[in-house]
């Protein structure tokens, strides 16, 4: 099965609190979360796209929640895991931003979850 760009553009993605986004909302919320946590952490972008052994300007559109002019970003697994490494959290604590808004800091930050 191939799925279009139309296909994903009209997909709707399921949130941390069950809620449909769209791909650009949450491309807009993953992108608004990295930048928060870059910030927190005091690195620059470059820094951190070289720990998470991504380029400088595909860390950059993803904090613009793209990943061409125009579409929402779309990581590869390996490069969210590394990302999430950099901040030193879980790639949930990552991806389920609205938990974790209120987090004190993206350094060193761990949190229990409850299953």
């Amino acid at each position: 099965m191939v799925v279009s760009r139309d296909d994903l553009l009209n997909s709707r993605i399921m949130d941390a609190k069950g809620q449909e986004i769209s791909p650009e909302e949450f491309s807009q919320k993953l992108a608004d979360r990295l930048r928060t946590l870059r910030d927190k952490s005091g690195l620059s972008q470059e820094c951190v796209a070289h720990q998470a052994n991504i380029s400088a300007y595909t860390y950059q559109k993803f904090e613009k929640g793209e990943s061409k002019p125009g579409t929402p970003m779309n990581p590869r697994l390996y490069t969210l895991l590394a990302l999430a490494k950099v901040f030193d959290m879980d790639i949930r604590e990552l991806l389920f931003f609205d938990e974790y808004d209120n987090a004190p800091s993206a350094q060193g930050s761990k949190h229990q979850y409850l299953g």
